[in-house]
């Protein structure tokens, strides 16, 4: 997306009529409200574009303002898991020895505004930009910089597969499960992989070559 760049200078030095060419006071007030207008005025806009305009770099309020935007809730719900057994200490210690866990009740999470930040992101850029390969991974490779690396690839059948090369944090896997805001053209599944660790094989450098693991 292209910004055009904020102009925010006034020139109110040009409101003076020929007739005051020679009028210092008047001036003079007038240079020093120039000066002022000028100083508060770009840092109001530049303050909006940081905190406001900008996703990348936009706080708490300007999160909360394209959260209504774009239809993304700044918290996460997590439903309850009626098909689940549950282990615990109920009616005949129901499922005690399997040790199987679940979400009995529905609970919210609270995200940092990182988190909000990304998800977003995704939300803005499914919403704007043409889901092409290039494209998305392009989004993915910014966003994920720091986790790893992340890429999608067109299996030419109507699936793509997204692949995170880092275990997908509780967060992220609730938000992909909950929202639109992975990328992808009208009717095409997309399909979510994990790549946790390396692989054994003949890659580039031999990418754990003589540890013998396998991956999937």
């Amino acid at each position: 997306m292209n910004i055009q760049v904020i102009d925010c200078y006034a020139n109110l030095m040009r409101a003076i009529l020929w007739q005051y060419d020679n009028a210092e006071a008047l001036k003079r007030i007038i240079r020093g409200e120039h000066e002022f207008i000028n100083r508060v005025n770009c840092q109001f806009w530049n303050d909006f574009y940081r905190d406001v305009f900008n996703l990348p770099t936009a706080n708490e309020f300007g999160l909360a303002i394209w959260s209504r935007i774009l239809d993304i809730p700044l918290q996460l719900e997590v439903q309850p898991q009626p098909d689940k057994i549950a282990w615990g200490f109920g009616p005949f210690r129901k499922n005690f020895n399997n040790g199987n866990f679940a979400v009995t009740q529905a609970s919210v999470i609270g995200l940092t505004v990182q988190q909000k930040r990304t998800i977003l992101q995704m939300r803005a850029f499914n919403l704007m930009m043409k889901p092409t390969v290039p494209n998305i991974n392009l989004m993915l490779s910014r966003l994920f910089a720091a986790e790893g690396r992340a890429w999608v690839i067109d299996n030419h059948n109507m699936t793509m597969n997204y692949f995170f090369e880092f275990e997908i944090p509780s967060w992220l896997q609730i938000a992909l499960d909950s929202f639109d805001v992975l990328p992808s053209p009208a009717g095409v599944k997309i399909v979510i992989e994990s790549i946790n660790r390396p692989a054994w094989g003949f890659g580039e450098f031999r990418l754990n070559f003589d540890n013998g693991n396998f991956g999937a």
